[in-house]
Formats: C-alpha cells, sequence, structure tokens
C-alpha cells in the first residue's frame, strides 16, 4: 500500500512539474498562425503551439445590435455559451471585456497575463502590434507596465524603438486572435469597432503560472 502511494506521489509531482515547464516556457517565434475556425482537435494544436494565432469566420451568426439591448447577466450567459468552445478545455476561470471603440483610437502596450487571451473584432478594422518577451528590454517597462507610445514615440526618448521587432496584424470581422501568455501588445482602431475578448485560465495555469 506504501508503495501504491509513493508511486502515485510521484506520478502526481511529474505530472505538475511537467505542466509548470510547458505553461511557462515561452515559444518566441516571430510566426501567426492561421485557420478557419478548425475544429476543436486543431484549435487546441495551434493554440497549444504558442505562436500568435488568428481564426476567420467566428461568431458568424452574432449580432451585435442585438447584443448591445439585452442586460449585463445575459450578456455574460451569451459569450459564455459562444466562448465555451474556445476556452482549454479544463478552463477553471474566466472573464470577458466588451468593447466600442473610436476610429484612430489606441490603447497603450500591455502585457497578457492570463494563460489563454482571445479576442473576436465583431464590426470594423483593428490593428493590433504584438511584441514576444524577448523585446522587453525595448519597451520601457516599469512596474510591469510599458512607458512606450508605440503609435506616437518620442524617438529621442526612446533610442530602443529602432531595435524593436514585432508582429503586425489586422484584424477583421469576425477574426480572432490569440496572444500568448507573456507576450505585450497595442492596438490602434482603423475604423469603429465592437470586440469582445476573453481571459481564462486552466486548473494548471491558475496554479502554477509564474
Amino acid at each position: 500500500m506504501n508503495n501504491l502511494f509513493i508511486l502515485i506521489f510521484f506520478v502526481v509531482l511529474i505530472i505538475i512539474y511537467s505542466q509548470y515547464i510547458f505553461i511557462n516556457k515561452p515559444n518566441n517565434n516571430l510566426e501567426i498562425l492561421q485557420g478557419n475556425n478548425p475544429i476543436k482537435d486543431e484549435y487546441e494544436k495551434i493554440i497549444n503551439n504558442k505562436s500568435v494565432a488568428v481564426f476567420t469566420n467566428i461568431f458568424t451568426d452574432f449580432n451585435v445590435k442585438d447584443f448591445t439591448q439585452i442586460d449585463e447577466v445575459q450578456k455574460k450567459k451569451d459569450l459564455t455559451d459562444l466562448f465555451k468552445y474556445y476556452h482549454n478545455p479544463v478552463t477553471f476561470t474566466y472573464n470577458f471585456k466588451i468593447e466600442g471603440e473610436d476610429k484612430d483610437s489606441y490603447k497603450p502596450i500591455v502585457r497578457v497575463n492570463s494563460y489563454r487571451f482571445l479576442k473576436v473584432n465583431l464590426t470594423g478594422l483593428k490593428k493590433i502590434i504584438i511584441f514576444n518577451p524577448l523585446q522587453e528590454p525595448n519597451l520601457y517597462i516599469t512596474n510591469g507596465y510599458s512607458n512606450l507610445d508605440f503609435w506616437n514615440p518620442n524617438k529621442s526618448a526612446v533610442p530602443n524603438f529602432y531595435k524593436l521587432k514585432y508582429i503586425e496584424v489586422i484584424l477583421k470581422e469576425k477574426h480572432m486572435i490569440y496572444i500568448p501568455y507573456g507576450w505585450w501588445y497595442s492596438e490602434f482602431n482603423l475604423s469603429n469597432t465592437y470586440s469582445v475578448s476573453s481571459n481564462s485560465e486552466s486548473c494548471f495555469s491558475y496554479l502554477l503560472k509564474k
């Protein structure tokens, strides 16, 4: 009995350690993977590659006008149902952010702190600039925040701006982007847009993420 308990203990430790390594080991390749709303197994394989990925034909039956007229409780329920397919198979926690933004507006550079970050652009066009963790020395980070204004930089004050390497994505209507954990990104709205983002954690990432 004791030997069985010890064996189970070590198997559990191995599983936890392998998950810890997988969750916290980044893929710094500057590449974009693509899929046309793939089947679940193919989708998970793309996500597990830990590269930036864009998926087309997402939420094709979604009606923005109808959605904006329902209450917040129903919105969360509808989004939970819509994102269920795209969340981790063992999702532990999740939340959503709904945003309507004006043309020519933009956001500061922020870090992806959730293990699975997804953003669906429901209307309009967005330009998204994405930086892998290796670019952190060029992002002028203080206390976890970037002080670099990518869209209007004072280049004399941020000489490392010229060293930046990044991915640029144009996110069209009904497109969803996945940005890996630990990467940084900024958005510029090329038109009026309406989007929904989802942050979720598996039970492993919730406990083991650095």
